[in-house]
């Protein structure tokens, strides 16, 4: 699906008029192309199996206000929100609605998918989970070790 970025220039993107595309289920060539455009950096989410990505540069809300404009193009970003850096690793969005342990259990489940995008073994940081764990892990073999904490404090 092909999106103008002035088609969304109150979601937060300067409106030059640069176009992106939002592949589905990417082939390689497709996955290589994103991760040019986004310099280094993909954005996607994974629903029912079918994974959409899109250059890291655009956010997960942007785009959804994108769909909400276009509904022919509709994507649902409510699933398993990932982003990836060349250089930094993977950023795992819980949105709130996931634990830390729900979240790590859906990059194994969706680990064949995540593979085409980017190294599985570099660093997965997660953010907004529903238990507030916002931990930094490793996958090592079959297990997830921490390697940084970032415990944010629960509300009462």
């Amino acid at each position: 699906m092909l999106f103008c970025l002035s088609e969304i220039d109150n979601a937060g993107i300067d409106p030059v008029g640069k176009q992106f595309e939002v592949y589905i289920n990417p082939l390689p060539n497709e996955i290589e192309i994103t991760k040019k455009n986004g310099s280094g950096s993909v954005r996607g989410v994974i629903n029912n199996g079918e994974m959409y990505i899109w250059p890291g540069g655009i956010l997960h809300f942007q785009v959804n206000k994108l769909t909400a404009l276009n509904p022919e193009k509709s994507i649902d970003i409510n699933g398993f929100r990932f982003a990836y850096e060349t250089n930094n690793g993977w950023l795992l969005e819980s949105q709130n609605k996931f634990t830390s342990d729900e979240i790590l259990n859906m990059f194994k489940q969706n680990i064949n998918l995540l593979s085409q995008i980017g190294n599985i073994n570099q660093s997965i940081e997660i953010v907004n989970s529903k238990d507030k764990a916002n931990d930094k892990y490793k996958l090592l073999g079959e297990q997830f070790i921490v390697i940084g904490m970032k415990r944010l404090k629960k509300n009462n």
